[in-house]
């Protein structure tokens, strides 16, 4: 029996043949009488672990409870990180997300990780504090908020503050501070009052 390839190279002889490289393979076998027909052909194909693929979404990966995200990822025999197969994953629960392709050499290594967060519903008010209600000259007083959310400022008569878990003036007013996520805005907070003397 001699081994040959669909280009006509010689591979020896013998009732076995090894090779790692690709390609369409054939036997002959041959007597004192003559050479048989080709055989049936094996055909060798050369593969690798796979990369890794990449995980896209569209749309916000922060929403309120009852929303959902689409995750996609390139790739073929894609397996998320959950557990579940396919390209494509639903997402309406908090968490982070990667997958991995897989082929007849292997598993690739992980995507990137798309971070997914459910809002629960609406912020409670924030609960807020200054160590120091009245000023002197050239003084001013921090007021800080505890909350969830992004917490934003405001005095009474409707001025906004800016944003942010703390708020630092020296001017006399009274402030607040109400909370928001994606899911809506809480009530307003308690009260501060700063005087100055």
């Amino acid at each position: 029996i001699k081994w040959y390839n669909t280009q006509g190279a010689s591979f020896g002889s013998g009732t076995t043949f090894t090779t790692s490289s690709a390609g369409v393979y054939y036997a002959t076998a041959s007597n004192t009488c003559g050479s048989s027909g080709v055989s049936n052909y094996a055909h060798i194909s050369v593969a690798q672990k796979p990369a890794a693929p990449t995980v896209t979404f569209e749309g916000a990966t922060t929403f309120c409870v009852g929303s959902n995200v689409t995750l996609t990822s390139t790739g073929t025999n894609v397996v998320w990180s959950g557990g579940y197969t396919g390209n494509t994953l639903q997402v309406s629960v908090s968490g982070n997300f990667s997958a991995t392709q897989r082929n007849a050499c292997g598993t690739s290594n992980a995507s990137n990780v798309v971070s997914v967060t459910v809002e629960a519903g609406r912020p409670s008010a924030p609960a807020i504090n200054t160590p120091k209600a009245i000023l002197c000259t050239n003084e001013s007083a921090t007021i800080t908020a505890t909350g969830s959310g992004t917490i934003s400022w405001y005095n009474t008569q409707g001025a906004s503050f800016g944003s942010g878990t703390d708020f630092t003036t020296s001017s006399a007013g009274v402030y607040y501070a109400i909370a928001s996520n994606t899911c809506g805005s809480s009530d307003v907070s308690n009260y501060a009052g700063i005087t100055l003397d």
